[in-house]
């Protein structure tokens, strides 16, 4: 974009020149960039004359302003640069679509100016969870907002998210994370989608820990393997280099409760 130039006319110019009987003003065209014009015009019988400052604009319709002597004019375009492009989205709160709205109506988002670290172990300890059991869901997403966190759900809650794990519930929970399926692609989804199975265990990539997959799935239901051992089986995904253990169905039927905490409660 080309920039506007600004044409002044300097105050308190005076009628100094005389030619052919009449007396001259000097009008001093002052034109950014350092270019001076001087035209001469006829004053007449007037011997002195104060030209008033005039601005004429040339090109786009962008403003000049006046600043003391060494301060520097920037434009709205620099001062502009430097905002955050999500910077409306700063404000601690719970968010449907760019809206701040209560946190026990819909919404997709929420901004956390007390999670630390700013990553999913510092999510799952605010849920009230534990890392060492507990995975999220691939669809939650976990970006600085402004020295505070922004985690995006996936899909609408009407809940805030502060210690929402600390008590069980037999609802499949969107923040958590499921299995589709070993032939399915994505096989860890979301447990609000349809579900075989829970995972109750996921090992960091490249980490040489034992798997031990029962002893964690017990400790993730918080009960003994004999509970439901007849309504599951324990996998280890992907087979080759697995990462998830696996509470899924023995039969061919979908998961349709939450594992996590699951005690005594039956599994239907």
């Amino acid at each position: 974009m080309s920039k506007k130039r600004s044409i002044s006319v300097k105050k308190g110019s005076q009628c100094k020149i005389s030619k052919g009987g009449y007396i001259w003003g000097v009008i001093i065209l002052l034109v950014s960039g350092g270019v001076s014009l001087q035209l001469f015009v006829p004053s007449f019988s007037i011997v002195s004359a104060t030209l008033l400052a005039v601005n004429l604009n040339i090109g786009e319709s962008e403003k000049t302003s006046e600043v003391a002597p060494g301060n520097h004019a920037t434009s709205a375009e620099a001062m502009n640069s430097d905002v955050e492009p999500q910077q409306k989205f700063h404000t601690v709160g719970c968010y449907n679509n760019d809206s701040v709205v209560p946190c026990d109506s819909a919404h997709q988002s929420e901004i956390i100016n007390s999670l630390d670290p700013c990553d999913g172990a510092g999510l799952i300890s605010y849920l009230g969870g534990n890392p060492l059991y507990d995975s999220l869901s691939p669809a939650v997403r976990i970006e600085p907002a402004g020295g505070s966190c922004r985690v995006s759900v996936g899909q609408k809650i009407d809940y805030p998210l502060e210690n929402h794990w600390g008590e069980y519930s037999s609802t499949p929970d969107p923040l958590r994370a499921c299995f589709a399926g070993q032939q399915e692609n994505p096989a860890i989804i979301s447990c609000a989608e349809e579900h075989v199975g829970e995972v109750v265990y996921h090992r960091s990539p490249g980490s040489a820990e034992a798997m031990n997959c029962e002893t964690r799935a017990e400790e993730y239901l918080t009960s003994s393997k004999h509970e439901w051992s007849g309504k599951l089986d324990i996998v280890e995904y992907p087979e080759e280099n697995p990462e998830y253990c696996i509470a899924k169905m023995r039969s061919a039927d979908n998961l349709t409760v939450s594992l996590r905490q699951l005690g005594n409660n039956k599994i239907s």
